[in-house]
C-alpha cells in the first residue's frame, strides 16, 4: 500500500506509512472488497480480514479461512457485515466465523459450470427481497447464462432458500444506488443497436443490453415489449411414516389443491410433475395443468406417485 494521502508513494521508509505484506496461504490474490469494518481479501485458496491499526504497522493482516478461496474476482458481495461468496469448494460467509452455506442445489450448479471464464462469474445483491445472486456460464457457454440466488432473509439453518434460473446477467447493481437494481445482459450474437438508426456497423463481438430491474411487468429490449414467462418449480419431495424419511418407499395421493396466494392478478397455472420411480421421467398429473383464477376455492387433482415436485407459472 502507498504512503498515507499519496497515490504515488509505494517506496516503505522510516518517515511513510507505506509498506507490504506477503500472505501467507495461497497463490494468487483473487479479489477484494470493502467490508463494514474490514477489506476482505481472498486468494484462491483462503480469506483473509485487512484491518487499519495505525502506526507503526499501518495495517494489520489475519486469516480467518482457508479451503475456501474466491472463485472470480466478482463473486464476492457484503451486506449488513457479512460477506457471501462463491468458491470452487461451494458457498460460504464470514459472519466473524466462516461459514460454509448449507445449499440444496450445489450439485445443480457444480455439474454444470465453466470455470475457464471465471472471471465472468459475478455476484449480485438485491436487498429489495434479501437476495444474493450469482450468475456464471454453464459448462456448454464461454459467456453468463445461468443464475444460482440464495434468500438471506427467508433462510434459517433448517431450511435455506435456493433458487435457480437462466437470468443471465454480466454486472449487477444493487437498489442503493439508483433506486431499482440495474443490471446488463451480453447477448454475443447481437450485431445491432436498440433502433433501426443506430447500427453497430462490423461488430462481431456481440452487444450488451443495459436493463432496470423490478419495475413493471414486461420486458422493454431493443423498442420491443414482450411478456416475462414466469415460473418456480420445486424439488422432488417424497412421503415418510412416523418420522421418517420416505425416500420413494411409499406412494402418496394428492386429492385436492387449495390456491392460497397473497395477491393474485390474473391466472395462474399450478402443474403437479409426478415420478412413480427415481429414473421415470416427470410427466404431468393426467388432469393437469390446472388453471387457477382469484375466485377458484378448490382444485382436484387426483395426482398419485411415489414423488411430485410443484410448479407454478404464469399465462
Amino acid at each position: 500500500w502507498s504512503d498515507q494521502e499519496s497515490l504515488t508513494d509505494w517506496t516503505p521508509t522510516s518517515t511513510n506509512t507505506a509498506g507490504t505484506q506477503r500472505l501467507a496461504d495461497g497463490t494468487r490474490i483473487v479479489g477484494a472488497i470493502r467490508g463494514r469494518d474490514a477489506i476482505y481479501i481472498w486468494t484462491d485458496n483462503a480469506l483473509f480480514i485487512m484491518r487499519f491499526v495505525g502506526p507503526p504497522f499501518t495495517f494489520s493482516f489475519q486469516q480467518v479461512g482457508t479451503n475456501c478461496g474466491l472463485i472470480g474476482q466478482n463473486a464476492a458481495v457484503e451486506v449488513d457485515g457479512t460477506a457471501y461468496w462463491m468458491s470452487e469448494n461451494g458457498f460460504f460467509r464470514y459472519t466473524g466465523k466462516l461459514e460454509s452455506l448449507p445449499c440444496l442445489v450445489e450439485d445443480r450448479v457444480y455439474d454444470d459450470i465453466n470455470l475457464t471464464p471465471r472471471q465472468h462469474i459475478n455476484a449480485g445483491l438485491n436487498n429489495l427481497f434479501g437476495e444474493i445472486m450469482w450468475f456464471y456460464p454453464s459448462s456448454s457457454s464461454g459467456v453468463v447464462n445461468r443464475m444460482v440466488a440464495y434468500n438471506y432473509l427467508d433462510s434459517s439453518p433448517e431450511r435455506p432458500v435456493w433458487t435457480v434460473g437462466t437470468l443471465a446477467r454480466s454486472a449487477w447493481q444493487d437498489s442503493a444506488v439508483f433506486g431499482k437494481p440495474h443490471a446488463t445482459e451480453y447477448d454475443s450474437s447481437a450485431e445491432t443497436a436498440d433502433s433501426d438508426v443506430n447500427y453497430v456497423h462490423g461488430n462481431t463481438d456481440g452487444a450488451t443490453t443495459y436493463y432496470e430491474h423490478e419495475t413493471g411487468l414486461n420486458q422493454i429490449k431493443a423498442g420491443q415489449t414482450s411478456a416475462i414467462t414466469a415460473s418456480i418449480e420445486s424439488g422432488d419431495f417424497d412421503i415418510g411414516q412416523q418420522g421418517l424419511n420416505g425416500d420413494g418407499e411409499f406412494m402418496m395421493k394428492i386429492r385436492r389443491v387449495i390456491p392460497d396466494f397473497l395477491a393474485q392478478t390474473g391466472d395462474a397455472r399450478i402443474t403437479l410433475n409426478l415420478r412413480d420411480f427415481p429414473n421415470d421421467t416427470q410427466a404431468s398429473s393426467s388432469l393437469g395443468p390446472f388453471t387457477v383464477t382469484s375466485g377458484t376455492q378448490k382444485i382436484d387433482t387426483r395426482a398419485r406417485a411415489r414423488s411430485i415436485s410443484l410448479k407454478i407459472d404464469n399465462t
